[in-house]
């Protein structure tokens, strides 16, 4: 090899090394920026979005880590998303809840899908972080499982003559329940009570929250 060659060699090492470090460090910035963003994410949401993720959150952590020690850890997938709720959330039970009989009142529809929406959001911080190239994490046999369940839950409510209506906007005032609150506002004989009185019995009528009824 004469020394022109050489010297053209050496060249292109420095260029492919300049390029290699330069992409480098490229990932680097582009990986701290992602991990800034989602910490971000992280600090500015609300208390309810925190309170309502949190404990759901370190229950899937523990179940994944500690309970059945699970190769990939806490990596999300739409597969283990069905077993964690097949084997950890249906069988637990309401802790402020029980049937008249004392007997312990399962998680309903609204508490399992609460479950896998703390689950999605680690999901989503997974994926903005380069960790998880799963599918999404309600994927078909998440969906399939949310769907049966609720299918199941209206069953035996029709089964049993639960009323679907309780604890829900539809559970209507009796009549003498009506009249003694429509009394109690008319008792206070000002504007206060009757505009008071008027936003109770269309919010009751309408199904509306009292932010929809005020027009906020």
């Amino acid at each position: 090899m004469n020394y022109t060659e050489a010297s053209s060699s050496t060249q292109t090492n420095v260029l492919n090394n300049e390029y290699y470090q330069c992409n480098m460090e490229n990932w680097l910035t582009m990986q701290q920026n992602s991990e800034m963003i989602v910490t971000k994410n992280q600090l500015f949401r609300s208390k309810n979005t925190i309170h309502a993720y949190l404990a759901k959150q370190k229950e899937w952590m523990n179940w994944c880590v500690e309970t059945k020690k699970i190769a990939d850890g806490t990596i999300v997938s739409d597969e283990k998303v069905a077993f964690f709720l097949t084997d950890f959330v249906m069988v637990c039970d309401r802790k402020f809840k029980r049937n008249d009989d004392d007997t312990p009142v399962p998680f309903g529809r609204e508490s399992i899908q609460a479950y896998v929406k703390a689950i999605t959001d680690i999901y989503y911080q997974q994926v903005a972080l380069d960790l998880n190239k799963n599918l999404h994490s309600r994927e078909p046999i998440v969906r399939q499982f949310l769907d049966t369940n609720t299918k199941k839950e209206t069953k035996c409510k029709r089964v049993e003559y639960k009323d679907r209506e309780k604890n829900t906007l539809n559970n209507r005032y009796t009549k003498n329940e009506l009249l003694l609150l429509s009394q109690y506002f008319l008792e206070q004989d000002s504007t206060v009570g009757v505009r008071n009185h008027l936003c109770f019995l269309m919010s009751h009528a309408m199904l509306l929250r009292s932010k929809t009824a005020f027009g906020t």
